[in-house]
C-alpha cells in the first residue's frame, strides 16, 4: 500500500513538474528583440527635389520623405525604405520603423502621390472621396511612379547622408538595403524588388525592379486577384522575402482576399538550400492590424488582439531583416535571427495565434 501511494505521488509530483516546465516555457517565449534596441532615435521630414535628385520616370514631382534613423551610430547602416497603403503618407508604422532605428536601421519613407495629406495640402477633398469610395480612390495609386519614386530615393542616399549625417561619423549602406510596405506599398515593394507586373493592361509581365534592393517585406500584399501579376509574376525571385498577412485580411479597396495575399509566397520558387522566403500568417490580422490598433480603428475594423498582430508583424520583420541584411551572413547574430524565424518561438509568443513557414 505504501509502495503505491509512494508511486503515485512520485508520479503526481513529475507531472506537477512537467506542468511547471511547461508553464515556464510559455511564460518566458517571447518575441525576436521585443525591446527597443541600443540607439536613440530621430526623425526628420525633408523634401527630394529635382535639384536633389533627378526625376526618374513617372515620377517627376518632388517626394516629401521621413527619415528615422539611430542616433550616435558609426559606419555604413543598413536602409530600409517603407512605401504607405493607399492614401498614407510618410506617417505610416511610425511604432515598427521606430523599432527598426533603434536597433540601426535607416528608414525613409516616402509620401507617395496618393496621399489624403498631400492632396488635402493642396485642397482636395480628398478624405471625404477614400472614405465614400475607397474602390474609387484606386485610380490614384499609381504603382509604376511609386516604384520610381523609390528608385529616386536610392539614387539620393549620398545627400540624405549630408541632410542626415553632417558630421560623417555614420554613413548610409550602398550594399544592406531592404523594401517593406503595408497594402499599396506592400504592391510598390513586390515590383521594385523583382515581381514582374504587366505594364500594359493586356500585354506580359516584366520586371521593372531596382537590383540594389536586396530583400523584401510585403505586408498585406497582393495576389492574382490583382490584374498587374500573374502566376509567372514571381517565377525569377531569387532573393530574401518575407510575406505577411492572416485570416481576416480584407480591404474594402480591391479584390484580394486573406488566401490570394498569400500569392506571393506560394507562387515564388522554392529556395535551393536553406530557405530564405518566408510567410508570416497571423489568426485574426485584419487589413489595418499589422501597426497596432489606431490603424485598424481608422478602418473601422475590430481585430482581437492588435497588439499581438502588430508584435509579431515587428518581431518577424526585424528578425528577418537582420538575418538577410544587416548582419553578416554566417554571424552568430544572423544565424540567431534565422532560428528564431525557423523555429516556434513566434507561435509560442503569440498563443498559437501566429505561424512562420518557409521554403
Amino acid at each position: 500500500m505504501l509502495f503505491h501511494a509512494l508511486s503515485r505521488r512520485h508520479i503526481l509530483g513529475l507531472a506537477l513538474a512537467a506542468c511547471l516546465a511547461a508553464f515556464t516555457h510559455v511564460a518566458s517565449a517571447q518575441h525576436y528583440k521585443p525591446e527597443p534596441g541600443p540607439f536613440k532615435t530621430e526623425s526628420v521630414d525633408l523634401v527630394l527635389t529635382a535639384d536633389d535628385v533627378p526625376a526618374r520616370g513617372e515620377s517627376a514631382r518632388d517626394i516629401p520623405i521621413k527619415v528615422r534613423y539611430p542616433l550616435a551610430a558609426n559606419g555604413p547602416l543598413p536602409l530600409v525604405v517603407f512605401s504607405h497603403g493607399m492614401g498614407g503618407s510618410s506617417n505610416a508604422f511610425p511604432e515598427l520603423s521606430d523599432h527598426l532605428a533603434s536597433h540601426g536601421y535607416v528608414v525613409i519613407l516616402p509620401t507617395h502621390s496618393d496621399s489624403v495629406k498631400l492632396r488635402r495640402e493642396k485642397g482636395e477633398d480628398a478624405g471625404r472621396e477614400i472614405l465614400g469610395n475607397p474602390a474609387a480612390y484606386v485610380r490614384n495609386v499609381k504603382p509604376f511612379e511609386r516604384v520610381d519614386d523609390v528608385k529616386r530615393i536610392l539614387d539620393a542616399i549620398p545627400t540624405l547622408e549630408q541632410k542626415i549625417f553632417p558630421d560623417a561619423k555614420a554613413t548610409i549602406s550602398r550594399e544592406a538595403i531592404a523594401m517593406a510596405g503595408h497594402s499599396a506599398g506592400a504592391m510598390t515593394t513586390q515590383i521594385a524588388f523583382g515581381v514582374k507586373a504587366r505594364t500594359r493592361l493586356l500585354g506580359g509581365v516584366q520586371s521593372v525592379a531596382d537590383p540594389r534592393i536586396k530583400a523584401a517585406v510585403v505586408i498585406s500584399g497582393q495576389g492574382l486577384k490583382t490584374r498587374l501579376f500573374t502566376k509567372d509574376s514571381w517565377s525569377d525571385l531569387d532573393k530574401p522575402m518575407l510575406v505577411i498577412t492572416g485570416s481576416e485580411d480584407k480591404a474594402r479597396a480591391g479584390n484580394d482576399t486573406p488566401e490570394s495575399r498569400r500569392h506571393p509566397f506560394e507562387y515564388a520558387p522554392a529556395t535551393k538550400g536553406e530557405p530564405h522566403t518566408y510567410l508570416l500568417w497571423i489568426e485574426g490580422a485584419t487589413h489595418g492590424s499589422y501597426s497596432g490598433k489606431s490603424a485598424a480603428t481608422l478602418l473601422g475594423e475590430k481585430p482581437d488582439d492588435p497588439a499581438m498582430v502588430a508584435a509579431a508583424t515587428t518581431s518577424a520583420t526585424l528578425a528577418f531583416l537582420d538575418a538577410y541584411v544587416k548582419l553578416a551572413p554566417n554571424s552568430d547574430e544572423a544565424n540567431a535571427a534565422r532560428r528564431y524565424l525557423l523555429g516556434d518561438s513566434i507561435s509560442t509568443a503569440s498563443n498559437k495565434k501566429a505561424s512562420i513557414q518557409s521554403k
